[in-house]
């Protein structure tokens, strides 16, 4: 028995290199507002987009600002659900008339399409196709 229920995911944070270039990237992709500002000594290190209708944002931070320098390239660390196999198309759409060099694909849990960001970060969106309800192990 779960001890409470979640809305969702609230908030996530990429860790970029370019802190001009990425959120304009995921701002024109998303339709994103530019919602805030963080800064260190005097200087913008990191912002936030959000999406007030859908109730989450998406913050970033420079690489160079954090400690360790985290990176995520050739990982997905975002994966957007959506509705079904037509919105996945619009997707699609919307990223190649970005010049965004979309990819589409399908595995055990899902069908997707997958957009590369300028630091090699994957963004995924899909549409749920497998059976959450049990272990699937994948190779």
């Amino acid at each position: 028995m779960k001890p409470f229920q979640t809305s969702g995911v609230l908030a996530a944070m990429l860790f970029v290199t370019d802190l001009a270039k990425s959120v304009a990237w995921y701002r024109d992709l998303l339709g994103l507002t530019y919602l805030r500002e963080f800064e260190t000594a005097g200087t913008v290190t990191g912002c936030s987009l959000a999406d007030p209708d859908a109730g989450f944002l998406l913050s970033f931070r420079l690489r160079s600002a954090t400690a360790g320098r985290p990176d995520a390239r050739g990982e997905h660390p975002l994966i957007f659900g959506v509705a079904d196999p037509v919105t996945l198309d619009r997707v699609y759409a919307h990223a190649e008339a970005l010049g965004y060099r979309p990819s589409r694909g399908e595995h055990t849990d899902a069908q997707w399409v997958e957009v590369i960001d300028p630091d090699g970060i994957s963004t995924r969106f899909a549409v749920p196709t497998g059976d959450w309800h049990r272990f699937v192990g994948v190779r």
